[in-house]
C-alpha cells in the first residue's frame, strides 16, 4: 500500500492527524533513496499549505521545516533547494502566525550544502518588507538575527552589494530589541558586520540604534538560570560603537558626556570605550576633543577612593597617548596634550604635602610618558629636572625619598624605550643626588639613595666612583644593620659590572674584603 506522503491527501492528514509529525522520518528516508521528489512532496501538501484556516498553513509550514531540518544538509541539489527558498520567501506574505515556522525553515536551508547565498537577497527583501522584527516573539526575533549572521558569514562580498535597503533593514529589525540573549548576540556580531558592510548615508541611524543602550542599565532575574549579565553586555556593547571611523565624532560626544554624569558605571564604561575606540579611531577625530577629554580623565584620575575607576582611567591615558603620538612629528596636537598634562601635574607636585598626593601625579605622568617613545621623551626629559628641584624644597624625608625612587622609574622607562641618548643631560644628573642621600647618616636616605644608584648605573660617571665607596668602605666596616650592609654589598657589585678595575683598585688600597 502506498504510503500517504506520496498522495495529494497528505495535506488532510497534516491537518487532521498529530502522527504524521512522528513520520517525517519514513517520508525523509524516501525521498534520500530518490522514491519521492521533494517537489511532489511540496505539492502534495498544497492542500494545507493554501487553506483558508490560518491554523492549517501554520501547521502545513510547521510540518515542512520538520522535514527540512532533519533531512541531510548534503542531499538536495542547487536547484531543488532554489525551488524551496523562492517557496519561503512566498511564505513570509503569509499570516503572523505562519511566520515562525518559515523563519526556522530557512535556517535549515541556509545550512544545506548546495544553498546558493544569491537566493538571500530576495529573501532578506521580502522579510525586511513583511516580518515586523520586533513584533515578534524573542526566538523568532533570534532566529531573524541568525539569518543575517549566518548569511554574512557564507559570502560577506555578496551581501555588501544588497547595498543601503539591506543596511536599513537590518537597523530596522533590531532597533527595540530589549531582550539580553538577542543583545548579546546582536553585540556580538556587530562589529564583523559594521567592519565589513559598508552604511553609507545610514551612519547615524546605525549609531542611534546602538548608542540607546549605553550605558547598560539592566539587572538580570535572579530566577534565570542562565542570565545575562550588566557585564556582559557592557563588554560586547563598547566594540560596537566604536567599530568604525565613522562612529568616531558621535561616539566621543556620548563618551565624553557619561563622563561628566554621575553615574559610576557610566564612567567606568566611558573609559573603557576611549580606550577600545584608539583601536579604531582616526588620530584627527580626537584633536576637538583633547580638551575635554583630559579635563575628564584627570578628575577620574585624581579620584580619592575609586580604585577601580582609576585604574580604567589610567588606561584610557595610556591607549589615547600611544594613539595621539602616531602623528607627533607632523601634528602639534600631541605635543599639545602632553604639554597640558605636563603643566596640570607639575602644579599637583609642587603643591603635594603628603607622599599620597606626591605620587599619585607623578603615576599620571608616568602612564603618559610610557605610552609611547615621543611622549616618554617629552615628560621625562621635563620632569628630572622637576624632580631634583622638588627634592632640594622639601624636607620631608618621605617625600625626598619618594622622588629617589621616581627618578628611578623614570630612567628605566627611558632605557626600556631606547630614548636615553635624548635626555643625556637629565639623567646624567640622577647620580648626584644619590650621592647627596647617601652621604647623609640616616638609613632610609642611604639605602634609598644606593638602590637608585644600582638602577642607573650606566650613567655613573668616574669622578663620582670614589666618593660613593668611601661611604659605601665605611657602612660595611662599621654599620650593623643588616639592610645597609646587603645594600652596599649589591652597590659595590653594581660600580664593579662598570668600572672593575677601578674598583679593585680602590677595594685593595681600602684593604677591605668583600664578602657575597
Amino acid at each position: 500500500m502506498e504510503a500517504i506522503w506520496y498522495k495529494s491527501e497528505l495535506a488532510d492528514e497534516i491537518i487532521k492527524n498529530n502522527d504524521i509529525f512522528n513520520q517525517t522520518q519514513s517520508i525523509i528516508a524516501d525521498v534520500v533513496s530518490g522514491k519521492l521528489d521533494i517537489t511532489v512532496l511540496v505539492e502534495n501538501m498544497a492542500g494545507v499549505l493554501t487553506s483558508k484556516e490560518v491554523e492549517d498553513r501554520e501547521r502545513g509550514m510547521r510540518f515542512f521545516t520538520k522535514i527540512l531540518k532533519e533531512i541531510p544538509a548534503d542531499y538536495l541539489t542547487e536547484m531543488q533547494i532554489k525551488f524551496i527558498s523562492k517557496f519561503y520567501v512566498d511564505r513570509l506574505k503569509d499570516n503572523h502566525r505562519v511566520i515562525p515556522a518559515v523563519l526556522e525553515g530557512y535556517l535549515s536551508v541556509i545550512d544545506m550544502k548546495h544553498y546558493n547565498v544569491q537566493s538571500s537577497g530576495e529573501y532578506l527583501t521580502a522579510l525586511f518588507r513583511e516580518v515586523a522584527c520586533q513584533s515578534q516573539v524573542r526566538q523568532d526575533r533570534y532566529n531573524i538575527y541568525l539569518t543575517i549572521q549566518k548569511l554574512f558569514g557564507k559570502n560577506v562580498e555578496y551581501m555588501k552589494t544588497l547595498g543601503p535597503d539591506f543596511v536599513y533593514g537590518f537597523i530596522s529589525s533590531m532597533d527595540g530589541e530589549r531582550d539580553p540573549r538577542n543583545l548579546l548576540f546582536l553585540f556580538n556580531f556587530l562589529p564583523n558586520f559594521l567592519s565589513n558592510i559598508p552604511l553609507g548615508h545610514l551612519v547615524e541611524e546605525m549609531f542611534e540604534v546602538i548608542s540607546c543602550y549605553y550605558p547598560i542599565d539592566f539587572h538580570p532575574s535572579p530566577d534565570d538560570p542562565a542570565a545575562v549579565s550588566r557585564n556582559d553586555l557592557a563588554a560586547v556593547l563598547c566594540p560596537c560603537l566604536c567599530a568604525i571611523p565613522e562612529f568616531a565624532e558621535h561616539c566621543l560626544v556620548l563618551l565624553i558626556e557619561k563622563l561628566d554624569s554621575n553615574l559610576r558605571v557610566a564612567k567606568i564604561d566611558s573609559l573603557m570605550l576611549l580606550a577600545a575606540s584608539c583601536k579604531t579611531f582616526k588620530y584627527e577625530s580626537y584633536g576637538p576633543f583633547l580638551k575635554a577629554l583630559w579635563s575628564s580623565l584627570q578628575r577620574e584620575l585624581t579620584h580619592k577612593t575609586d580604585d577601580e575607576l582609576k585604574l580604567a582611567a589610567h588606561e584610557a591615558l595610556s591607549a589615547l597617548v600611544s594613539k595621539l603620538s602616531t602623528k607627533a612629528e607632523t601634528d602639534q596636537s600631541f605635543e599639545n596634550f602632553i604639554k597640558g598634562i605636563l603643566i596640570s601635574m607639575q602644579s599637583a607636585i609642587a603643591e603635594s604635602s603628603t607622599v599620597i598626593q606626591f605620587m599619585e601625579a607623578v603615576k599620571i605622568l608616568l602612564t603618559a610618558a610610557n605610552a609611547s617613545n615621543q611622549s616618554c621623551v617629552l615628560i621625562i626629559k621635563a620632569m628630572i629636572p622637576a624632580i631634583l628641584a622638588y627634592y632640594e624644597f622639601k624636607p620631608l624625608v618621605k617625600l625626598q625619598i619618594s622622588c629617589l625612587d621616581v627618578l628611578g622609574d623614570m630612567y628605566e622607562l627611558a632605557d626600556h624605550w631606547g630614548v636615553l641618548d635624548e635626555m643625556e643631560k637629565e639623567v646624567n644628573e640622577i647620580p648626584q643626588l644619590c650621592l647627596t642621600a647617601v652621604s647623609e647618616r640616616v638609613k632610609d636616605y642611604q639605602v634609598s639613595g644606593f638602590k637608585t644608584l644600582i638602577r642607573v648605573k650606566n650613567v655613573l660617571h668616574i669622578d663620582l666612583v670614589l666618593p660613593f665607596v668611601e661611604i659605601l668602605i665605611y657602612n660595611i666596616q662599621h654599620s650593623q644593620d643588616s639592610e645597609i650592609l646587603s645594600v652596599c654589598v649589591e652597590t659595590v657589585h653594581a660600580i664593579a659590572r662598570k668600572y672593575p678595575e677601578l674598583i679593585m683598585t680602590l677595594v685593595v688600597k681600602g684593604s677591605v674584603i668583600w664578602k657575597t
